[in-house]
């Protein structure tokens, strides 16, 4: 009992810090006069995705490589499918120049973590890679940023002290819940006999995918489906790249080697997933209905797959 109160207490934090980890930041900039495109292609890109960041740092360090991987790609795989697969089916998106460039960026960076994945394993040096295209994203992402000067608006009299004590506190929130969130992972892994990875792919990887779920709901309400859009997007990327990279990277010489539901269940339907997410909606310049209802059902083929592999009903050949 006591375990389960700590884990949901460690998602609380994560949720709970990450959105005043984003608005002390930004406040912090702004009193800083920080020019808006650079808090929007760092602080705002790099904070709403800090609770998948956080949980693959501390995941990676403590050798739990299979919580680390599984939380980034089981976070893309429910980005796209259920925060993508409900956005599209209730709203329809227009994809501007910016929206169609970064979809294009995704594509590439599923496919590049796809390919380098078929050996089962990812070395440092096609960690290099994917932490490569990260560095693109951003780069895109800061030009964008100039292109379209959006001055954000800061609501409340904070001050430049107050924001600093709330951008302490909520890194200390999302740490110590990124901790605990990890380590009360691995307990659930060895109590349920599992695997870590599958804890990674499900209930890490929902938890802190809670964060865009918000973000995309409120979207929805306030008839913003671009910022949603471009939420999904952009965690992707980040989950794609500086996530998994960042595992490759503190790996040994050998790499990180991914288990069989990770490289042969897991990852092809991260592409599927995205494919579908992302290619209809370049071609049309628009997003359809069909394709969010299509993505909510290639997730739960994929839930039921992931749950009949986890209790050896059928068998995921490495």
């Amino acid at each position: 009992m006591v375990i389960v109160i700590i884990f949901l207490s460690s998602f609380c934090l994560i949720v709970y810090g990450g959105n005043k980890f984003v608005d002390s930041s930004m406040v912090i900039a702004k009193k800083l006069k920080i020019p808006s495109p650079i808090i929007g292609a760092t602080l705002v890109t790099i904070g709403t995705t800090m609770p998948e960041l956080l949980v693959t740092i501390i995941s990676s360090g403590a050798n739990a490589n299979g919580i680390a991987i599984g939380n980034a790609v089981g976070s893309i795989i429910i980005n796209t499918c259920i925060i993508g697969g409900v956005l599209i089916a209730f709203t329809r998106v227009k994809i501007n120049r910016s929206s169609e460039l970064l979809l294009k960026l995704l594509l590439l960076c599923i496919v590049v973590l796809s390919v380098i994945s078929i050996n089962s394993k990812i070395n440092y040096f096609e960690a290099l890679i994917l932490l490569s295209l990260f560095f693109v994203f951003i780069v895109i992402n800061r030009k964008q940023s100039k292109a379209s000067y959006t001055d954000y608006n800061i609501t409340g009299n904070n001050s430049l002290f107050q924001a600093i004590v709330m951008f302490i506190l909520s890194s200390l929130m999302l740490t110590f819940g990124a901790y605990y969130l990890v380590d009360c992972a691995k307990f659930f892994a060895r109590w349920a006999n599992v695997s870590e990875t599958i804890i990674g792919l499900t209930v890490v990887s929902l938890g802190t995918s809670l964060p865009e779920l918000v973000t995309s709901i409120l979207a929805i309400k306030k008839k913003e489906p671009s910022l949603g859009l471009g939420n999904v997007v952009g965690s992707n990327i980040i989950n794609s790249t500086l996530l998994v990279g960042i595992t490759g990277i503190n790996c040994t010489s050998a790499g990180v080697a991914l288990s069989a539901t990770t490289s042969n269940l897991a990852i092809p339907f991260a592409l599927i997933s995205t494919i579908v997410f992302s290619a209809p909606a370049l071609l049309k310049k628009h997003t359809k209905r069909v394709y969010g209802i299509l993505l909510m059902l290639i997730f739960a083929t994929y839930f039921i797959l992931l749950n009949l592999s986890t209790f050896n009903i059928i068998k995921i050949i490495q």
